[in-house]
């Protein structure tokens, strides 16, 4: 999945780097990156970054670097205080380690951050081999409306098969909304439909709410007519 130059970067003396990818596969990647790297690798999944998670990050760097690789992924936007707080681990790197960062929109980083890390490679989802079972965005916004419950009715299969699997949990469909908001301009002509991502965010944990009703919901509601 990853281009032959990234995985010659990776083996560099560079100690942080970023890869903009669909949050879908992010563990997926994270396997490859540890395929090939010789160093040990820790894989951290965020949600969201706080600036108390960064600071737990600090901490966990101190304690268990000795040349390991951390890969992050990152599936919502992170703060600036958080993003200062990681600038400066960033700026003080344990000796040895890298930091790979994954996250669905690098543009989205601070300048200051962005300088201080190598910007990989962009993936896209034409690049998961595993076709279009898996969640993406922007190729779900540019579907139709029959197409895009066939889409989802592909990924629910796949959630169903690799049940244990935490990629295909609630979670990837929370990271679901999350990449459709960073796809969707926030306008006044978009605001119907980003209230109504954020309604079937609010609705994934309830009592009673299935997978399916939610992405069906959000079929419809993204359909333009």
């Amino acid at each position: 999945m990853l281009g032959k130059q990234t995985i010659k970067q990776l083996s560099s003396g560079i100690h942080a780097f970023a890869i903009e990818t669909p949050m879908h596969l992010s563990h997926t990647i994270a396997d490859e990156i540890a395929d090939h790297l010789c160093a040990e690798t820790i894989h951290l999944s965020y949600h969201k970054l706080s600036i108390d998670s960064v600071r737990k990050m600090g901490e966990s760097f101190r304690e268990r670097s000795n040349g390991r690789t951390f890969i992050i992924s990152i599936s919502s936007t992170i703060g600036i205080e958080a993003q200062n707080a990681f600038l400066k681990i960033l700026e003080e790197p344990a000796s040895g380690t890298k930091i790979i960062l994954l996250l669905p929109n690098f543009s989205h980083l601070l300048p200051t951050v962005q300088s201080r890390v190598l910007f990989l490679e962009r993936v896209s989802c034409t690049s998961d081999q595993s076709g279009p079972d898996t969640l993406s965005a922007k190729s779900f916004l540019g579907l139709g409306l029959s197409e895009k419950i066939k889409y989802t009715e592909k990924f629910l299969k796949k959630k169903e098969k690799d049940s244990d699997n935490e990629e295909y949990s609630n979670a990837a469909i929370i990271n679901f909304c999350d990449e459709l908001l960073v796809e969707i301009p926030a306008n006044a002509k978009n605001a119907q439909k980003i209230s109504d991502i954020l309604l079937a965010k609010s609705l994934i944990n309830m009592r009673g709410a299935s997978a399916k009703m939610i992405l069906e919901f959000l079929a419809i509601a993204l359909y333009d007519a």
